[in-house]
C-alpha cells in the first residue's frame, strides 16, 4: 500500500490513517466523509472533505485528475516519520 501511495496523483478514502499516509508522500486525499477525525490534513489543504454524494466525488475525482499536475503539499501535519528513533534515543540514554 505504501508503494502504491508514493506514486499516486491522488487518493480518495475514507480512512483516517490512510489520510496521513498520503500526506507523508505529498499526495492530495479525497475524503469520503462527512466528518474527519483529522482536520489538519483538511486546513493545510493535503486533504478535501467531500463526502459521500457519488456524484459530487465523481465531479472532484475527475477535476483532480484532470490537472495536470497534482500538488505536492508541504510538510506532513502528522509527523515527520523519526518517531520511533526519537523515542529509542531516549530509552538508550535513560537506561
Amino acid at each position: 500500500m505504501i508503494f502504491l501511495l508514493s506514486r499516486a496523483r491522488l487518493v480518495l478514502s475514507d480512512s483516517g490513517g490512510i489520510q496521513e499516509e498520503a500526506s507523508s508522500f505529498g499526495v492530495a486525499v479525497l475524503v469520503l466523509r462527512r466528518k474527519t477525525e483529522r482536520p489538519e490534513g483538511i486546513e493545510l489543504g493535503l486533504a478535501e472533505l467531500i463526502g459521500v454524494d457519488e456524484d459530487v466525488i465523481f465531479k472532484r475525482a475527475s477535476e483532480r485528475i484532470e490537472m495536470m499536475e497534482t500538488p505536492r503539499c508541504g510538510p506532513n501535519p502528522y509527523g515527520d516519520g523519526r518517531a520511533a528513533q526519537r523515542i529509542a534515543d531516549i530509552l538508550a540514554r535513560v537506561s
